[in-house]
């Protein structure tokens, strides 16, 4: 803040030493305006000393002794300015001085800032030496250093003004303006009688800063000679102060930038995907520059490499939508900067004949600086990263060009170390897909294995969540693709991207598949998948009329954090050549395919599928680039329980599931998978467009919830979206009478908020240990009214609330069914809701209408949510074990932690690393809450299949656990002691029918 300008630059540089600032004073009376030099002043005192007699040598020498204390004394207090740590302190130790040595009421000083070229003032001292409680801090005053105010006159001039008495009819009214904003800022009142005005001055002729002191202590006492004289020594030990505490400053804040560049180069060091290396520098130069944008700028240079035909694309901005915007290189700052690689720092672009200001006037901006920095790879820009209006000053200063420079290499040496990495690991993986098509092509397979084989293969060079190859049929203009050995779907020509593909020939690179005139939505609201980027390109045979015989397909590309971005150039060329490669072996298995699709069309029986897509969970399900959420997981924290032959010997086929199965695997899903099928969920029911709900807050809303949730073992964002499956599921059922659209948006908020920011323990727990929870909730469904609090905190926020645009009665009744929806999944009211629902008729729901009571909807939208919340162990007997698992493991945490703090273990807790132990409570749990509540519960819904179907799964799980629950010795007495028995009832027929009369 106080490095001093440099000296071409500074407005109030002196150009000669010889005309030495501090030896020209401008010293204004009331009558006449007297200007005088100290050196005459000096000339004066010294004829004055001259003795004539004896008394008066004797009172010259006392006045000498007089002077000789006081000059001692200054040096003592000029001798404790600078010695504070901060720049607080020297102003105060400065102004101290001041007041001392002057005798003065107060004392002010106002320090330059050259990254916003003002002076500034923070600090007022009184008369008392230098006291904490003496100082008064009041908010900045700000005084711009124009010449016709007394501090900006100073600063330009280099001059002291003094004023010994203020008067009314004095020759000059210095405008003192900063006076009475300081007043109103302190609320005291300033009255000036005199004061002086002393420019703070660096060894180099800069001016640093103003200091002003007012009004003489003594009644009638005006400045004097010596005031003057003392102001210029205090003066030069403040610039000595500034100096070191400028020296000191520059220091801390150079290891501090630096430490924080060391650190970023270190992180970027560290990626080796290229999207990665320039995320992560676009957030390094938000961190250090702290402007108010940043833009960065990816080079497109021509198919032969000449810059100058090339464009630019904003790949990253703070201004969302101008990403993915094109303009020519030859255009504005940023063009100049790629063409020539040089690095400009522009103080005021508006007077830059190459800047462009079409965008500030269309976006109601102002560009007041800017910094512009070239990214080289391996010698050729790459890259343009541009910030602009730094918020810590005016401009943007040398620190801030050469931080942002070294930036920019480091990254060009990522981008490079990225290149070479995923050239490699490209290499490998065409080794593979080479290694699968020599497969494919030295034996014969199936038309549905040679596709499997081929996603399987392009699954291998690109990291995408979906791939699908479709095969064209010419003669009945229509692509398809087989979904098991005898099963095929179809799509016309010119139907969707893959039939507008295989139709025109066209590539097509969409980066939002929703905002593509021809791409249908139906199958994604069927599934729940949600298409975003896509890249389809035909595949060309290798004959001469190159007709086109399939299209490859690509959906949602995956970065290295799985998260969803475009395809971009490298992509379409590496799938491009993929295309080539794959239609050279096509070229053999068209005979294949051929006959599989006449085969499938001569059978008038089956019922012919056409849609604009394939299924989204029937293809490549095997193929994810991911390890399964559920296998990185079982990898971990399994505990040993093996499923039957049966099960593990299911053949893991292509299955088709829908987003509205009960039985959908959540935890196959990735966390991308389950935010789109929340949004595709709600479409369903017409949610979005009823309550003007854009697409965008449902996904930062999804987004905001998955985040909040945290890593449990059970309680984590994938229960929470189980839950969410199952109340989607019970409600689309036909057995449900009148419900408003605001009532379902609420019931599935619920849902997936019911959990949201669980601990991983229970309410005892959270009793047990007095946490800060309980102490909040008085001890009363802690966990319950904790996850309603974090759920309406999410929603308050303006880009997640997808209440937004309700009406007062609507957000009134959507808020009420929330919070007593998500307090019904507290297990102490388990008993009360099951005696509610004991009292209601079979078809009460059926019937229900808009006219029904407030209670019947309660009970309702209870009962559905607590449904979803136990229904872990009503699915397919391997989810249900999955499921199970994570609860044991999650019970074992607390046990564990309740152990450790003395506390008394639930008996349902305790010793459940023994296997049988761990079956046996959940079987209880089975016998004594889960079949009871489902029984009670179906009868309600008499035609829904799905739930059932649960109770079967019920009753297959509660078998297992009953097995396994039994230690296998135990298990062979007793097989051993039935073989005995029947063997004696076969050798004594008379022992079965004394059983039988016993019986009777």
């Amino acid at each position: 803040m106080l490095s001093p300008t440099p000296p071409s630059t500074n407005p109030n540089l002196r150009q000669s030493r010889t005309d030495s600032p501090l030896n020209s004073h401008r010293t204004i009376n009331d009558t006449p305006p007297l200007r005088s030099s100290i050196v005459q002043r000096q000339r004066a005192r010294s004829s004055s000393y001259e003795p004539q007699t004896l008394e008066g040598a004797k009172q010259t020498l006392d006045n000498l002794h007089s002077r000789a204390e006081e000059f001692s004394n200054m040096l003592d207090l000029l001798m404790q300015i600078g010695k504070g740590a901060t720049l607080r302190d020297a102003e105060a130790s400065i102004m101290s001085a001041s007041c001392d040595i002057l005798n003065a009421e107060r004392s002010d000083i106002f320090v330059w800032d050259p990254d916003y070229e003002v002076l500034r003032s923070r600090t007022r001292m009184g008369r008392q030496k230098y006291d904490d409680e003496q100082m008064e801090i009041h908010p900045e005053v700000v005084v711009e250093p124009e010449r016709d105010n007394l501090i900006g006159y100073v600063f330009h001039t280099a001059e002291i003004v003094c004023v010994p008495e203020r008067r009314i009819d004095d020759e000059h009214e210095w405008d003192l303006d900063f006076l009475q904003t300081t007043d109103e800022e302190t609320g005291k009142k300033t009255d000036i009688f005199g004061f002086i005005a002393a420019p703070v001055i660096s060894s180099d002729d800069t001016v640093q800063g103003v200091i002003m002191v007012f009004n003489k202590t003594q009644p009638k006492e005006i400045f004097s000679d010596y005031d003057l004289f003392s102001i210029e020594q205090i003066s030069r030990f403040a610039s000595n102060a500034f100096k070191a505490w400028e020296s000191i400053h520059a220091a801390q804040n150079a290891k501090q930038r630096m430490e924080t560049l060391v650190g970023m180069i270190k992180h970027i060091s560290n990626e080796t995907d290229t999207n990665m290396v320039i995320d992560k520098m676009f957030q390094m130069s938000r961190s250090i520059l702290n402007a108010e944008g940043i833009t960065l700028f990816e080079l497109i240079r021509s198919q032969d490499s000449k810059i100058a035909e090339g464009q630019l694309r904003i790949s990253k901005s703070t201004v969302g939508d101008a990403i993915g915007m094109t303009f020519s290189i030859s255009e504005g700052i940023a063009g100049h900067v790629a063409r020539t690689g040089e690095v400009l720092n522009i103080k005021d672009p508006y007077s830059d004949p190459r800047f462009n200001s079409t965008a500030d006037k269309e976006n109601g901006f102002h560009t007041r600086s800017l910094l512009c920095v070239p990214v080289f790879q391996q010698g050729m820009v790459v890259a343009v990263i541009q910030a602009v209006n730094k918020r810590t000053g005016k401009f943007f200063n040398d620190d801030d060009t050469h931080l942002l420079q070294y930036l920019s290499e480091s990254t060009g040496i990522s981008l490079a170390q990225a290149a070479l990495f995923h050239q490699v690991i490209r290499d490998r993986r065409q080794a593979q897909v080479d290694k699968i098509f020599i497969q494919v092509l030295s034996k014969r397979c199936s038309t549905h294995k040679f596709i499997m084989n081929v996603m399987k293969a392009a699954q291998l060079l690109l990291e995408m969540e979906r791939f699908s190859l479709y095969l064209v049929d010419h003669h009945h203009r229509e692509v398809w693709v087989t979904v098991e050995e005898e099963n095929i779907i179809c799509v016309p020509l010119g139907v969707g991207i893959a039939g507008h593909v295989a139709e025109t020939g066209d590539v097509l690179n969409i980066p939002d598949a929703y905002e593509f005139p021809k791409f249908q939505r139906d199958i994604d609201l069927k599934t729940g998948f949600r298409t975003k980027s896509v890249l389809c390109i035909p595949v060309l045979s290798s004959g001469v009329d190159k007709t086109i015989i399939g299209v490859v397909q690509g959906i949602n590309r995956l970065n290295n954090r799985g998260d969803i971005i475009p395809f971009n150039e490298g992509d379409m060329k590496l799938m491009q050549q993929f295309g080539t490669q794959l239609s050279v072996v096509m070229r053999q298995m068209m005979m294949e395919a051929s006959i599989t699709k006449m085969s499938v069309d001569r059978k008038s029986a089956m019922e012919r599928k056409s849609s604009s897509a394939v299924p989204v969970f029937s293809l490549a399900r095997e193929y994810r680039t991911e390890l399964d959420t559920e296998t990185k997981y079982n990898n971990q924290h399994s505990i040993g329980w093996v499923l039957p032959d049966e099960i593990q010997n299911e053949e893991s086929g292509v299955k088709l599931v829908k987003s509205s199965d009960w039985d959908l695997d959540v935890l196959a899903m990735t966390p991308n998978e389950m935010e789109n099928t929340f949004e595709v969920s709600l479409e369903q029911f017409n949610l979005l467009e009823n309550h003007k709900i854009e697409s965008k807050t449902v996904q930062t809303f999804i987004g905001r919830v998955r985040e909040t949730y945290l890593e449990n073992p059970y309680h984590n964002f994938h229960h929470a979206f189980h839950v969410f499956h199952s109340v989607h599921c019970i409600l689309r059922s036909k057995s449900i009478g009148f419900l408003n659209s605001c009532q379902v948006l609420s019931v599935l908020i619920a849902a997936i908020c019911h959990d949201i920011d669980h601990p991983g323990n229970n309410n005892a727990y959270e009793k047990e240990t007095h946490s800060e929870l309980a102490i909040r909730y008085s001890d009363d469904s802690i966990l319950e009214r904790h996850h309603c609090a974090v759920a309406f905190k999410v929603l308050n926020e303006e880009e997640s609330n997808l209440l937004g645009n309700l009406s007062r009665e609507e957000f009134s009744q959507c808020r009420k069914i929330i919070i007593q929806s998500i307090l019904a999944t507290d297990m102490s009211r388990h008993a009360d809701l099951s005696r509610s629902l004991a009292l209601l008729p079979d078809d009460v729901f059926e019937t229900m209408d808009k006219d029904s009571s407030s209670h019947l909807f309660n009970t309702f939208f209870s009962a559905i949510l607590h449904t979803g919340d136990l229904s872990g162990q009503a699915l397919p007997l391997r989810q249900a074990l999955k499921w199970g698992e994570r609860v044991i493991n999650e019970f074992t945490t607390q046990a564990n932690n309740e152990a450790a703090r003395g506390i008394p273990v639930a008996p349902f807790m305790a010793n459940l690393d023994n296997l049988h132990r761990a079956a046996n409570v959940q079987k209880g749990y089975i016998d004594f809450i889960l079949k009871p509540w489902w029984i009670q519960f179906i009868r309600f819904f008499p035609d829904n299949p799905d739930l059932i179907k649960s109770l079967e799964y019920v009753d297959d799980v509660k078998a297992f656990y009953v097995s396994a629950s039994e230690p296998a010795e135990k298990k062979k007495s007793e097989a051993k002691f039935v073989k005995g028995v029947l063997k004696d009832v076969e050798e004594n027929p008379e022992l079965e029918e004394e059983k039988e009369m016993k019986s009777g």
